[in-house]
């Protein structure tokens, strides 16, 4: 029963006592001068996540660290960007130029 007791408090103690570690998933759409891009690489530079925007230009990124993090934004063509999102930022437009 002591033993029961235990267990039980020390496993409360780890689920209440430790602080998430993933962040909300940041979203977002990302256009260039004709509408929205697809194909564009959004990539978390401090841990190398990363996904593509679909055809509509929208992206969904999943962040297991929390914290703010830098966002870098490339595809064949446009000039690459790179955006510092503050912990609590979960969606963002981005405007790419294209090279010339």
């Amino acid at each position: 029963m002591l033993a029961r007791r235990i267990l039980g408090a020390l496993i409360l103690v780890l689920v209440l006592g430790v602080p998430a570690s993933a962040r909300e998933p940041v979203s977002g759409l990302v256009v260039g001068p004709a509408g929205p891009l697809a194909g564009v690489r959004v990539q978390a530079v401090e841990t190398g996540e990363n996904a593509l925007t679909g055809e509509d230009g929208r992206f969904r990124l999943e962040l297991a660290a929390p914290g703010p993090a830098t966002l870098r934004f490339s595809l064949a063509g446009y000039k690459s960007l790179t955006r510092r999102m503050d912990e609590a930022a979960t969606d963002v437009i981005v405007s790419m130029k294209p090279l010339r």
